[in-house]
């Protein structure tokens, strides 16, 4: 068995789907459905590769499970199973902040001890999860049986959730506005403490670390290393069409790679009155609530944004800055 652990909305399902295809398998065993289905040879939508089914236990209880069952199962090459940290411990308002969880540490070591091979794929730059549209409908807060049905619905919901209390003071003051909205987000989102599964790993067993960066740009170059590591044989013969969908993936990710790489500078830019286009980032509304945040956070700035609807240049932005007078809450 490969385990492949993963933190939250970065693309363990292709880094999955992509060992598999390349070892050259046609059907992969499917725990939940306890029986063998075909390997699509494009999992890629619009958003993301959740177009096949791996082995993704979603609560913590399921792992072992998972494992005992592929253990029965005489495999293709090999089983794997994909874990991000577990639906019920995201969604604790307790524990949202904070990654390490004992009994996801627990169950992730009894799963790595028996396991051929361990894949880490790990987040480095966090602002790459800043979007207002996520690239997976996740579980209700309130019935983890239940999915989303659209991307406004699961953000609005995860603002009543987790802001219920500054929502509602904020709503009192009929402060509902597109600019309202953004400001409430920048003083409220925390882009730079992210959900991460490294801190329930142990990082001394042998594993494979991939940056979820590399697997964005460059995991073509670094396949024949992961390979060897997890003791592959690599097909290639199924190379040329996974190059062709590995660059379609490729462009559901660019957008967000780009706004994180750009941010810093955005913020400069900002700050100084230089002037920068920004319509060609196409910035949504938590993207812009992420600059208004960096403004105020690090840099003790707000923005005069009544009336302003959108963002378009930097230069336009220094006319509007204004010293923050809202009082922070401890970051």
């Amino acid at each position: 068995m490969i385990l492949i652990l993963t933190d939250p909305l970065i693309g363990g399902a292709f880094l999955t789907w992509s060992l598999h295809y390349l070892a050259g398998h046609n059907k992969v065993f499917y725990v939940r459905d306890r029986k063998w289905l075909d390997l699509p040879e494009d999992p890629v939508n619009r958003v993301n590769a959740h177009d096949w089914k791996g082995n993704q236990p979603l609560l913590l209880e399921e792992v072992v499970d998972h494992i005992d069952q592929l253990a029965n199962i005489e495999p293709e090459g090999f089983h794997t199973l994909y874990c991000h940290n577990f639906t019920r411990h995201i969604y604790s308002r307790e524990d949202y902040a904070n990654s390490f969880h004992p009994a996801t540490a627990d169950v992730l070591e009894q799963a790595a001890a028996r396991s051929q091979s361990v894949i880490l794929l790990h987040s480095t730059n966090p602002l790459y999860l800043v979007t207002y549209e996520e690239r997976t409908l996740h579980h209700r807060f309130s019935n983890h049986d239940e999915l989303y049905s659209s991307a406004t619905e699961q953000r609005e919901d995860f603002i009543d959730y987790f802001y219920k209390e500054s929502l509602e003071t904020w709503n009192q003051q009929g402060l509902n506005e597109i600019w309202d909205q953004r400001e409430f987000l920048a003083l409220n989102m925390r882009p730079l403490r992210p959900i991460s599964i490294k801190d329930n790993v142990n990082l001394k067993r042998r594993h494979f670390h991939l940056n979820s960066f590399d697997l964005y740009t460059s995991f073509d170059h670094t396949l024949d290393l992961l390979f060897d590591h997890c003791k592959l044989q690599l097909d290639r013969t199924r190379l040329p069409l996974w190059q062709d969908i590995y660059k379609k993936w490729q462009s559901i990710h660019k957008p967000r790679m780009i706004f994180s790489w750009y941010l810093p500078e955005i913020v400069d830019y900002i700050i100084n009155g230089h002037d920068m286009d920004l319509d060609r980032f196409n910035l949504d509304l938590m993207q812009e609530a992420c600059i208004q945040h960096f403004l105020i956070y690090q840099h003790g700035l707000n923005l005069k944004t009544w009336r302003l609807d959108k963002f378009i240049n930097t230069k336009q932005l220094h006319t509007l800055l204004e010293p923050n007078t809202h009082s922070l809450s401890e970051y």
